[in-house]
């Protein structure tokens, strides 16, 4: 597989946008619900449909690691990072249109906006949960991680899906 330089441009870009401007911005809504917006999974969401498995595992991971080391945030990243592109293969075969992935290196565009905005938002659901349920660490906040998932997954969905689009020819 080559790498393109854009990709690499891409996620140079997605990872000093979620350390600098989004990692910050956490908000609050009705004093109980932390909302974040979420970008770092582009990088592994951007990645082609067939794309390896195991090296897309080592990837979230050194991807999540990199963040983590920046944020100190003690691996909730990692986790979640992991946790996202284990299941990707299973969401991907779960939103495949009915003509099937096409063979050539198209990209996501081709898809469709509806369709990449199913496959990014169950995909931004999983990493939002995740990262949440671990920060929280015990099931008694279960109803407040789920309406920050939901929430962080609606924030997060328009700048994944103008940030693929852009990038993602």
């Amino acid at each position: 597989m080559k790498i393109r330089p854009l990709f690499i441009l891409f996620c140079v870009l997605v990872l000093v946008a979620q350390k600098v401007i989004f990692s910050d911005a956490l908000m609050v809504v009705a004093n109980q619900y932390p909302l974040m917006i979420f970008v770092l999974p582009l990088i592994i969401l951007a990645l082609p449909i067939n794309f390896d498995k195991p090296l897309l595992l080592i990837s979230a991971f050194l991807i999540g690691l990199t963040l983590d080391i920046f944020n100190d945030t003690l691996g909730i990243n990692t986790f979640a990072l992991v946790m996202m592109a284990y299941f990707r293969s299973s969401i991907l075969n779960l939103v495949q249109p009915r003509q099937g992935y096409k063979t050539d290196n198209s990209g996501y565009k081709s898809y469709g906006i509806g369709w990449i905005s199913i496959y990014l938002g169950v995909c931004l659901f999983i990493f939002s949960f995740t990262f949440f349920m671990i920060d929280a660490f015990t099931l008694v906040y279960l109803k407040r991680v789920l309406i920050s998932s939901a929430m962080s997954t609606l924030v997060s969905l328009p700048f994944g899906v103008l940030l693929l689009m852009i990038f993602k020819a």
